[in-house]
């Protein structure tokens, strides 16, 4: 039986059908995905919301019939927002679905989305609504197991019972209940999408097919048949319901029986079982879904087998409580068993035989030992493993032994023979993260640890993993404290670092990483063992600095040696023309002598050159200055300042250090240069002289002037001082005037510039003016005063005004053609009025039809007979805006007048008014009352047609053409043919066929 049924309105044919009709009443959106190909899918719903494929979703053969399959990258379907999507108060999401993955992405992956609500699968079956700003939703995990498979999935919510639920292949399997303080359904204006929740987020990879959006709550049954519809199932009938009974237990476990069942009642075979159990608590309808689900049940013998089912890994002295259901395939699920009970029993204290299980995830990192810099002869190991139990994996062990032998893997063989370390953690219990620091490890070799578990019975676990530690022989340089400067010049010059049995290097300066070096880019290549890194250090602040060298052996393990540097370059400030000041560290070489206990610096000896770098070769003929500091404390920062230097000049600067007793000097920069800048500017900007004013409006004055140069005429100036008052502006009362903001940048001397004042006062006079600033600043004079007053305010203008008179508010029974009237008004003129048909833009008027009353000719048989709302914008000539809106009920075509049976009556037809449509053109239009009797229907449905035939006897129209029950029924025909054409005058025939029945009435059409 069609779906639509419901539209043709038809009486009780005294048929009984289960099918709840209201399910389908209530659809605002269903996709087929039937048309197999194409750019956009169609929406079988009253509500056409039509799809739009993104990005090629693929045309597949699907649950029935096509469907799309999704790529989880970036396809997806995409509908625009509509009322008829924005539900509230109830609500159900459908759809057929078949996953190639159960992951995230990085949530779980959408079917529908619309913010407000959404249905998901991949790793889980999932259902969520907003109510208010919460989120809230149910969830089913899925596993493996469910990649591949066709689910049928189904989410409700009603916001009068508050439940929601979540159904899988017909059966409930999660529900919550909304407690917060509203209960409705949030909606928004965000597009509906299938396939995803996004174009980068939860991107559903695999078939979707027959999506379907009620805004009603389907019920258990309704899903059920939907599913078993779907699957063409004709087994309604669940199994019967099992008694079930408890049997022998044990510390762990409890056994169970039954009596096996059918198929069908007590008849044929069921396809599965499903046994929960909870402690402590009898298990019934209402806690059946959080109850655990045991594993491994039974087949289902033919009814009236004996069934046996024993429950492992139950807690010792512990009551529990068991159910189940049975199970057949067409899902139907028996009601639920009686809840049956039993006690484990208590352990019994014995000998602990069991032993710690073995640790299997023990890992291993070198580094550096914490008192060495730079050299790595001696290495430290970090073992790091998971805690296991006392018996197995369960409890807290006593203690570990973790030993090791160098160079030689570690086995149950020769673990008597390994080195045992000292120091190891007290075990914490199963699943705790342990970790041991193993020092005083000699370079060049490679380490193998392993550990073995003891609990208090002194049961040992098995060896664990075995880890691989390398201490290979790693150099850094420069070494700890030494002293670099420049870009690449340090002492040796750039980083070297040697490092054998090394995939990578990478190397961090204070925790930033700065470069990655593989195997091949070593010195040597794949044979070398060193490499190196220059190091720009004029892009570091003078000072200490840490590098730390990770390095990655061939096992893929790590170790690291860390260092310290001291950067020190001389440092240029305060730069003017003819003088510059020096920093710079007062960094000693080394190593110190040895009849010095400490570092100490003599003197320095600072020179400079003009345009060219100092070298250790030219450094006697470099300008040496004179009254160079006394040398203070190591590593404080040095200060001094070199004058009469040239202006715009490249200069070179170097600090040589002697060390203590003339033994040792060193340079602190050879390469960096430093330029002086030009001689002061003392030229200002030429004074404007062309200032003027034009655009005035009642708060604004637009100003406008060409530009001046940086010195005189000359360059382009820094910047713009433009101020304002109510009085003459001189030189004395500059400071007091008003500074305006946002001046423009000035343009190269002799360009036209403007710049519009806002926020002044109407009908009032302003004097402005303007100094114009260089570089240094150096400030023009005054410019030439321009003055100018601001409009007076105009006079008000009233919004205009608008009501519609017909149809008017309330009206019902609006039909045919009917002339939309408005009453429009406005004291300067009308632009437009704009109409909306609920909310759609259906005409825009720019004329009225006479004085004050704008209109037009709305043709209500387009629209559904029901309310509909009328919207008038009126927009007038100053762009102000009014609006009124109207509802009315339409009323066009097929009604029912009654569906009481009319005993003894085949068919019988009238037509009113009379038999005459007064010129149709005009609206004019018959209605054609009829009845179908029982004897037409005979107690069920009788296929009913309603045709018009001109007097040569030629079908021009057909009005009724459908199945239909016993009652009474109104038609009505409006003079047009099939064309929707308005027919001739002339007499013409409406014939009534029910069945074998048939009446006939006469109308004539008069233009």
């Amino acid at each position: 039986m069609s779906r639509k049924i419901l539209f043709t309105l038809i009486a009780s044919l005294f048929l009984s059908f289960n099918i709840n009709y209201s399910v389908y009443a209530a659809l605002v959106g269903e996709w087929h995905f039937g048309e197999g190909n194409g750019v956009t899918t169609s929406d079988s719903s009253d509500y056409n919301n039509i799809g739009t494929l993104v990005n090629d979703p693929i045309w597949v053969n699907g649950k029935i019939g096509s469907a799309l399959q999704f790529d989880g990258v970036n396809t997806y379907v995409s509908v625009n927002d509509s009322y008829s999507l924005d539900i509230s108060s109830a609500i159900t999401l459908e759809a057929w679905v078949k996953s190639d993955v159960n992951t995230t992405d990085p949530a779980t992956r959408r079917i529908i989305e619309k913010e407000s609500y959404s249905l998901s699968a991949s790793n889980q079956a999932y259902f969520k609504i907003y109510v208010g700003t919460v989120s809230i939703g149910v969830g089913y995990s899925w596993t493996s197991s469910d990649v591949g498979v066709w689910h049928h999935l189904v989410g409700t919510y009603n916001s009068e019972t508050r439940i929601i639920r979540l159904y899988q292949d017909g059966v409930a399997v999660a529900s919550t209940l909304v407690t917060l303080p509203v209960s409705n359904i949030a909606t928004n204006n965000s597009n509906l999408i299938i396939g995803a929740s996004g174009t980068t987020s939860n991107r559903f990879d695999g078939i979707i097919d027959e999506v379907k959006i009620y805004n009603h709550a389907l019920t258990e049954a309704e899903i059920l048949q939907k599913y078993q519809e779907s699957v063409s199932v004709t087994d309604f009938t669940a199994p019967a319901t099992i008694s079930l009974y408890t049997g022998t237990a044990t510390v762990n476990s409890i056994t169970l029986t039954w009596t096996a069942t059918g198929d069908d009642g007590t008849t044929g075979t069921a396809t599965s079982y499903d046994v929960r159990y909870l402690a402590g608590t009898s298990i019934n309808i209402y806690n059946w879904f959080t109850a655990i689900q045991a594993s491994g049940e039974p087949t289902p013998q033919v009814n009236g087998g004996a069934e046996t089912f024993t429950i492992n890994g139950l807690n010792p002295n512990t009551l529990y409580y068991f159910a189940i259901k049975s199970v057949d395939e067409a899902q139907n699920l028996s009601n639920i068993s009686n809840s049956p009970s039993a006690t484990t029993l208590s352990a019994t204290p014995a000998s602990d035989i069991v032993s710690p299980a073995s640790v299997s995830n023990l890992t291993v990192e070198m580094s550096q030992g914490p008192e060495l810099k730079g050299t790595s002869s001696d290495w430290v190991a970090t073992l790091t493993w998971t805690a296991v139990g006392d018996d197995g994996t369960t409890g807290t062990a006593t203690s570990y032994d973790i030993r090791y032998i160098i160079n030689t893997p570690i086995t149950s063989s020769n673990w008597a023979s390994a080195t045992q370390v000292n120091g190891e953690p007290v075990p914490k219990t199963n699943g705790g993260a342990e970790t041991l620091t193993v020092n005083n490890l000699s370079e060049g070799d490679t380490y193998y640890f392993a550990i073995k578990v003891i609990d208090e019975a002194s049961n040992q676990s098995n060896l664990s993993n075995v880890t691989i530690g390398n201490a290979p022989w790693l150099t850094v340089m420069p070494r700890d404290g030494q002293e670099v400067q420049g870009a690449g010049q340090v002492s040796p010059p750039d980083v070297f670092i040697y490092a054998s049995e090394a995939k990578r290097v990478d190397l961090y300066i204070d925790g930033n990483l700065k470069a990655s070096i593989e195997r091949a880019q070593f010195i040597g290549g794949l044979n070398g063992n060193a490499c190196g890194w220059t190091w720009n250090t004029t892009q570091y602040a003078n000072g200490i600095h840490t590098l730390r060298v990770v390095v990655v052996d061939y096992l893929d393990k790590l170790f690291y040696l860390q260092t310290t540097a001291t950067v020190n370059n001389v440092i240029a400030n305060n730069l003017t023309s003819n003088s510059v000041t020096l920093n710079w560290l007062a960094v000693p070489s080394h190593p110190y002598p040895s009849d010095y206990p400490y570092p100490v610096i003599l003197s320095y000896d600072i020179r400079y050159m003009a345009g060219t770098p100092i070298t250790y070769e030219n450094f006697d003929s470099a300008i040496q200055v004179s009254g160079e500091p006394t040398p203070g404390v190591v590593y404080s920062t040095e200060t001094f300042t070199i004058n009469g230097l040239n202006p715009n000049t490249h200069y070179y600067f170097v600090v040589k250090i002697t060390d203590a007793g003339n033994y040792d000097y060193h340079y602190v920069d050879f390469t960096t240069p430093f330029e002086t800048p030009p001689a002061p500017d003392t030229t200002e900007p030429a004074t404007i002289n062309t200032l003027t004013l034009n655009s005035i409006t009642q708060n604004s004055i637009t100003l406008n002037w060409t530009s001046v140069g940086d010195d005189g005429t000359t360059g382009t100036a820094t910047n713009y001082d433009i101020r304002y008052s109510n009085t003459l502006i001189t030189e004395s009362n500059w400071a007091t005037a008003t500074q305006v903001t946002g001046e423009p940048t000035p343009a190269l001397a002799g360009n036209s510039q403007s710049m519009t004042i806002n926020g002044l006062s109407a009908n009032t006079v302003y004097y402005f003016a303007i100094k114009v600033n260089d570089e240094v600043p150096n400030t023009s004079g005054l410019s030439n005063v321009a003055t100018g007053t601001t409009s007076s305010v105009p006079e008000a203008d009233n919004p205009p005004e608008i009501t519609i008179a017909s149809p008017y508010n309330g009206e019902v029974n609006v039909n045919g053609t009917r002339r939309v009237v408005l009453r429009v008004a406005d004291d300067k003129g009308i632009s437009k009025v704009e109409v909306y048909f609920d909310n759609t833009l259906i005409k825009t008027l720019t004329a009225a039809l006479s004085e004050e009353t704008w209109g037009f000719d709305l043709d209500t048989t387009k629209y559904s007979n029901d309310s509909h709302k009328l919207r008038a914008i009126v927009t007038d000539s100053t762009n102000q805006k009014a609006q009124a809106e109207s509802t009315f009920k339409t009323f066009n075509g097929n009604v029912t007048i009654s569906t009481a049976p009319v005993v003894g009556v085949g068919v019988v037809a009238n037509i009113h008014p009379r038999e005459t449509i007064l010129n149709p053109a005009k609206g004019g239009k018959s209605s054609i009352s009829y009845t179908v009797g029982d004897k037409a229907a005979n107690g069920g449905m009788v296929h009913v047609t309603i045709e018009i035939f001109n007097a040569n006897g030629d079908l021009i129209k057909t009005l009724i053409d459908m199945d239909m029950e016993a009652g009474t029924y109104q038609s009505v025909w409006e003079g047009k043919n099939f064309d929707e054409e308005v027919v001739a005058s002339g007499v013409y025939i409406a014939r009534l066929r029910a069945g074998k029945y048939t009446a006939s009435k006469k109308m004539v059409v008069i233009k």
